[in-house]
């Protein structure tokens, strides 16, 4: 019985230092995880600002080209190679930038109607969406038969 009791309390003992040890092993794991998610959100802001950064200065250096386009053209000569005029021949030579105009042209991918870059993620939002399930042709005799039948 004497055997017993105190193998039991040994047993006991060992169950209780084991749960300490996973206490702290957990404790541990937490405080590391904690650390990884804020390092994470850390990283994520630095992205995002550098995103904003880098989509301001791509609407300013669009505007610079722009207006060095129109100063270039209102002088008589002739746009530079770099920045030809992204429309096809089909379409008229009307100017786009005239006060007067109430429909806006496109302006070439990555730019919204108002001309400011749009990020990646609007550009290929469509890239991820589901497509349409296909429809049948009307007047398809099998369209509406069982598989089997």
């Amino acid at each position: 019985m004497n055997r017993s009791l105190v193998s039991t309390r040994e047993l006991a003992e060992a169950h209780k230092t084991d749960a300490e040890k996973a206490a702290q092993i957990l404790e541990e794991l937490k405080s590391r995880h904690e650390t990884d998610m804020a390092n994470a959100r850390k990283a994520t802001a630095g992205l995002q600002r550098d995103k904003s950064d880098l989509l301001g200065e791509l609407n300013v250096e669009r505007n610079r080209r722009v207006s060095a386009m129109r100063a270039r053209v209102s002088r008589g000569g002739s746009p530079s190679p770099g920045m030809l005029d992204v429309r096809g021949p089909d379409e008229d030579d009307e100017d786009v930038f005239a006060a007067g105009n109430e429909s806006p042209k496109k302006r070439g991918p990555g730019f919204d109607v108002n001309g400011n870059a749009l990020s990646p993620a609007a550009l290929y939002q469509s890239d991820f969406d589901s497509p349409d399930p296909t429809p049948s042709k009307p007047g398809d005799r099998y369209a509406n038969r069982a598989p089997l039948g």
